[in-house]
């Protein structure tokens, strides 16, 4: 990796960066990271992109919480959803929003029957947490996130705060 290092990083950056994937610290953290996305029964399918930026492109399209659970998680590929959990999930949001009423039925009536559902985590933002995140603070979060990282990276002798 050291010696395929790309345009988009600095070289001496990319020496950082590959030194610090390359820590017994890092790559501790890393096996653990996999051994629990191998527990989790319930993946999407939206990859790297957050529910919320997801949420924020589609919310001119028509469609509700349980719509976006199901695009979420569907499999183009296989055509089918990405595990039995997350079929059975959307099976029960459906079969709830099936018992309501066609006045009944509407993006809040969905929401709600989302939230039962998988549950919510009172505190938790998140995209089902009832609090947006616009994107001006997603960007300046990880703007700081990135800015620290290179900091730390760059010159790992200096103590914050000093």
């Amino acid at each position: 990796a050291l010696a395929n290092g790309t345009s988009l990083v600095d070289p001496i950056v990319w020496v950082k960066l590959c030194e610090k994937w390359g820590s017994d610290a890092f790559k501790k953290i890393s096996a653990q990271n996999r051994e629990n996305r191998k527990k989790q029964a319930i993946n999407h399918t939206s990859g790297r992109k957050s529910f919320v930026r997801l949420l924020e492109q589609k919310r001119n399209e028509n469609g509700n919480l349980v719509d976006f659970y199901k695009e979420t998680r569907w499999s183009k590929k296989k055509n089918a959803f990405v595990t039995d959990a997350t079929e059975n999930t959307y099976k029960e949001m459906q079969c709830r929003l099936d018992g309501l009423g066609p006045e009944q039925r509407s993006d809040e009536a969905a929401a709600t029957v989302f939230r039962e559902v998988l549950g919510h985590r009172p505190g938790y933002i998140g995209f089902n947490g009832g609090v947006p995140i616009t994107e001006e603070v997603y960007v300046q979060n990880i703007s700081q996130q990135y800015n620290d990282d290179i900091a730390v990276l760059l010159f790992p002798f200096v103590v914050k705060g000093a």
